[in-house]
């Protein structure tokens, strides 16, 4: 999983421990005054690693799991988890916010793969593959006070196009606006079932519905797309 860096307080790296029992992350958080350099010399400002701290424990055994996570303007990480099938009864995904080792979980309404995440300070992002056929394409919203956004479909996987399902997606937001690129299979005859073409779908910077954004020749795939959002002249 991901964490973007949020100024100067904390740049989180993450890991998802899947078939085990616990989401975890480490980050880079300030020291003290000085520390120790290669050399062996004293060096101001250096930062050291923090250890990993777990943020969310199903407490059951998944066969799938999957998480994002991305820092939010308010200097705390904030993301979602989900744990499927194995010895898991709930499926619902975890939301989770925090920074340090202070950290807060919530379930959601929401049920599937976690492909992205992204916070604006407006809200959490989530863009996700639904259960149980995962064939859809689905954008979803924390709101304040513990309140979410109705779930809004973008996409639908149908015929072939199951076989490649979605391999990789990213997606960004800005005052209550979003933006969401994933690579998804076309049916055929339009591509192979193995191949996958990448999508957008936005409301920042004008609104469009889900479709197609570039050419891959045949037999080429695209996948695994990657957004940063640029903010100034």
């Amino acid at each position: 999983m991901r964490a973007r860096s949020t100024g100067r307080r904390w740049v989180a790296v993450g890991s998802t421990v899947v078939g085990t029992v616990a989401l975890a992350l480490s980050g880079w958080g300030p020291t003290a005054a000085t520390s120790r350099g290669p050399s062996g010399h004293d060096v101001a400002g250096t930062r050291a690693r923090t250890s990993p701290v777990t943020v969310v424990d199903p407490r059951c055994e998944p066969d799938v799991g999957s998480a994002q996570a991305a820092a939010g303007p308010d200097g705390r990480v904030h993301g979602f988890a989900a744990y499927v099938r194995g010895t898991c009864t709930d499926e619902r995904m975890w939301y989770f916010e925090g920074r340090g080792s202070r950290w807060t979980q919530a379930r959601s309404p929401y049920r599937g793969e976690v492909l992205a995440v992204a916070d604006d300070g407006t809200g959490t992002w989530v863009l996700y593959l639904d259960t149980p056929s995962y064939d859809r394409v689905v954008l979803g919203r924390r709101l304040g006070r513990g309140r979410w956004a109705r779930p809004q479909v973008l996409s639908r996987l149908v015929g072939s196009a199951l076989g490649s399902g979605v391999q990789g997606a990213d997606l960004v937001a800005s005052h209550g606006r979003w933006w969401a690129v994933w690579a998804q299979g076309l049916p055929e005859p339009y591509a192979s079932a193995s191949s996958t073409m990448l999508f957008q779908a936005k409301t920042l910077g004008g609104v469009r519905r889900a479709h197609r954004i570039t050419g891959a020749a045949a037999g080429q795939d695209e996948a695994r797309p990657a957004l940063a959002l640029i903010t100034g002249p």
